[in-house]
């Protein structure tokens, strides 16, 4: 397993490790939920990573409020999530990198790509959205009553393999899987500390920020993606320049 390390930024500690080496920085964003050791234990994510430390150097981190990451009070921001990568990227010696922005890391991206075209080499939107929730321009999201009735039924079934059916359904019967799942929400965060990242992505919006990316992008959407509709990954696609 790769050292994880720490940089502070704003007073709070974020955890993250590099892999391998090569002519590029690859930094992964994460979603809502992250750990940066027990993704490891894990056989396909380990397999991932590794493929993808030979493309490169990766650089993976917990985002504020998550996994080995510091604990925070407030809610976290799409702007705390761009500084959080611009700290790891300056710990790390990284002087410019491919952002490559999971889910809903994908709208922390999206800022930092605005805010630091410089240190960008290219961004790529995974399973990622614009907006949190529900809006009459963007109908393809759950409205915030929705979201709240989802987030509870969640956090209802923290300590189990909770939503594991959403989240990844080709292993949701897998008795291995099910039991990984639910070791890394218990490791990652607690319900009422994974609450308050929750309701942060809820009232996310950065639409007004697509038009201003710069950097050449790749939007990537399953078709059949319960967490986040590929409708957002095509609402991404259709108004990012690049």
């Amino acid at each position: 397993m790769p050292r994880t390390r720490y940089v502070a930024v704003d007073g709070i500690h974020i955890a993250y490790q590099t892999v391998g080496s090569g002519p590029a920085d690859i930094v992964l964003v994460p979603g809502f939920i992250s750990h940066v050791e027990r993704i490891w234990e894990d056989r396909s994510c380990c397999a991932w990573l590794n493929a993808v430390s030979r493309l490169g150097r990766l650089i993976l981190f917990d985002r504020r409020g998550m996994g080995l990451s510091d604990r925070v009070g407030a809610r976290p921001t799409v702007e705390a999530t761009a500084r959080d990568i611009l700290a790891v990227m300056d710990a790390a010696g990284s002087r410019k990198a491919l952002l490559v922005g999971a889910s809903e890391g994908g709208p922390g991206c999206i800022r930092f790509a605005v805010d630091h075209p410089d240190r960008l080499a290219g961004l790529v939107l995974w399973g990622s959205l614009a907006k949190g929730s529900h809006a009459p321009d963007y109908p393809f999201a759950l409205t915030a009553a929705q979201y709240d009735l989802w987030q509870q039924r969640l956090l209802a079934g923290w300590g189990g393999p909770a939503e594991i059916e959403t989240f990844a359904p080709s292993v949701a019967n897998d008795r291995q899987a099910r039991a990984w799942w639910a070791g890394l929400l218990r490791a990652a965060s607690s319900p009422g500390a994974v609450a308050g990242l929750l309701q942060a992505l809820r009232d996310a919006d950065v639409r007004p920020l697509l038009s201003k990316v710069s950097a050449k992008t790749l939007v990537l959407h399953r078709t059949g993606d319960r967490a986040v509709r590929v409708e957002a990954g095509r609402y991404l696609a259709g108004r990012i320049p690049g």
